[in-house]
């Protein structure tokens, strides 16, 4: 719709005028997709939904698609070092990430059965729906493990530092934990700042 259209719009709704109206018909129409539910839950943390969100998307600078692009890299993983770094090896072909789903499945409960993030995700959309405090509880350990495996990989290629599976791990655990007590708690993103700083 162009200004024209909105500026009819306007006029015919004779004093009746919300925002979120006009919004709605001015931004693009985007598909839904079926994982927006377990990405974006309130119940993670906004770090962790965005590269939960880029990862999902293929998105994520790994060095398979840095490659592609012209840079000059070694594509080797940075993590296991024995094979070629791309989305779908780094979050599940990857022996360290493999383990560290291991351990957290076995934490929280839950076993996708899958070597795919769009398929985990799947998995998690027809199993893990609702607003239960355990659902919201798997769907942030989903994202965590996402961030923690990226942020692992960033450690290890541009800080030259290494956790082992025990410490990330015990990182996801205590992290989910912590979110969702502040959830329970009906804390807003500001209050769990001020408390944690």
């Amino acid at each position: 719709m162009g200004a024209a259209g909105a500026k009819e719009l306007l006029l015919s709704m004779a004093g009746k005028f919300e925002v979120s109206q006009i919004y709605n018909l001015l931004r693009p129409a985007y598909p839904k997709v079926f994982w927006r539910y377990s990405v974006h839950d309130s119940a993670v943390y906004p770090k962790h939904r965005f590269i939960g969100h880029l990862a999902v998307q293929m998105r994520l600078p790994t060095v398979d698609s840095l490659v592609q692009r012209g840079f000059s890299w070694i594509n080797r993983c940075a993590l296991c070092e024995a094979a070629q770094e791309t989305h779908q090896h780094l979050f599940f072909e990857c022996t360290w990430s493999a383990a560290l789903w291991t351990r957290i499945q076995s934490f929280f409960s839950f076993a996708t059965h899958s070597n795919e993030l769009a398929s985990v995700l799947a998995w998690f959309h027809s199993h893990n729906r609702g607003s239960s405090w355990i659902k919201k509880r798997k769907r942030s350990a989903l994202l965590s493990v996402i961030y923690q495996i990226w942020q692992e990989r960033n450690h290890r290629i541009f800080r030259s530092q290494d956790r082992s599976i025990d410490v990330v791990s015990q990182l996801v655990i205590s992290q989910v934990t912590l979110r969702m007590s502040f959830c329970s708690l009906g804390l807003d993103e500001a209050t769990i700042l001020r408390h944690m700083y």
